[in-house]
């Protein structure tokens, strides 16, 4: 078993057995982690709503004595629905993370390109997936087809859940993403920002994971369950190259434009966008090939990127 640390943030502690859905969604993450890398989780329990994620992540940044090498944020809301200071906040907070060697990766959301719009006609990206300092994590649906072969597209299960992805409408275009073809929002008036998401995993409601939540099976799929796959992948590479990654996005998309380390995935959409090669608002860059991913790292590394140098 692995060891698991509980943190009260503003009074919140761990309850299970009064939300059944937040049980499930806490023990699926926890089980994804722990099924790829072995590790010591802290997990940080606050009210639901911004001032809760503030209060986690300040006391990650600010008071933890040991940094984690990986945070991972599962919750989200559409851009529209923060404050322009809990966003500020939140912002500064997960690029002070990196700057301590933190990687942050956050989910991008379960709800289409409208984030659950309701046909309002409005494409929305979720905030804190939009950070430019976080790894904003996307899902894909992996379909077996032989024992050898299997054809991966976009999570799109046609009923309203499907991967998040699109353009912030508050965050200006990274440099590192200005050459990969990233479309204006396609919300009038067309705002040119940050794409989201970065990278994917499989998400696929339909197809879903099998964890266990108080000995029965629960089946589990969507963003946070792929945005789990990166955080722990991202802590097995962390582990390899015996340091800390922090910033990783840079480099991610300098490795994609190059055709290294992922698997793209080019079929499918979210409603409003669609996949297509390279980087696309629906997958980003596809699914990890981790191998790949970590011999890339460690060359970046041996030739002197570091991840803590954050503009």
């Amino acid at each position: 078993m692995p060891a698991i640390r509980n943190v009260s943030v503003a009074e919140g502690d761990n309850r299970p057995g009064i939300d059944r859905f937040a049980d499930n969604e806490l023990s699926g993450v926890l089980q994804a982690l722990v099924n790829v890398v072995m590790c010591r989780l802290t997990v940080y329990f606050g009210p639901n709503n911004s001032s809760g994620l503030i209060g986690a992540l300040a006391k990650v940044v600010t008071s933890e004595p040991e940094k984690p090498a990986v945070m991972l944020i599962t919750w989200g809301a559409s851009e529209d629905e923060w404050s322009p200071g809990a966003v500020r906040i939140v912002n500064g907070l997960i690029k002070h993370a990196c700057r301590c060697g933190i990687t942050v990766c956050c989910a991008a959301g379960d709800k289409g390109s409208d984030n659950g719009d309701c046909g309002a006609g409005r494409h929305r990206v979720i905030f804190p997936a939009s950070s430019p300092y976080a790894i904003a994590v996307g899902g894909s649906s992996l379909t077996e087809h032989e024992a050898t072969a299997a054809m991966e597209t976009v999570w799109n299960n046609d009923d309203g859940w499907a991967t998040g992805g699109g353009v912030s409408e508050l965050f200006a275009r990274p440099k590192w993403q200005k050459c990969v073809g990233i479309p204006p929002s396609a919300n009038p008036p067309h705002f040119v920002g940050r794409g989201v998401p970065d990278v994917a995993a499989h998400a696929d409601l339909h197809r879903p994971y099998k964890f266990l939540n108080g000995g029965a099976d629960v089946y589990l799929g969507g963003t946070s369950i792929a945005a789990a796959i990166w955080a722990a992948l991202i802590a097995r590479i962390a582990q390899h190259v015996g340091r800390p990654l922090g910033h990783l996005n840079p480099l991610l998309y300098e490795l994609g434009a190059k055709g290294i380390g992922f698997n793209p995935i080019v079929e499918g959409n979210n409603g409003g966008y669609s996949a297509g090669p390279g980087w696309n608002p629906c997958c980003g860059w596809g699914s990890p090939k981790g191998t790949d991913l970590l011999e890339h790292i460690q060359a970046a590394i041996d030739a002197g990127w570091d991840g803590t140098k954050v503009d």
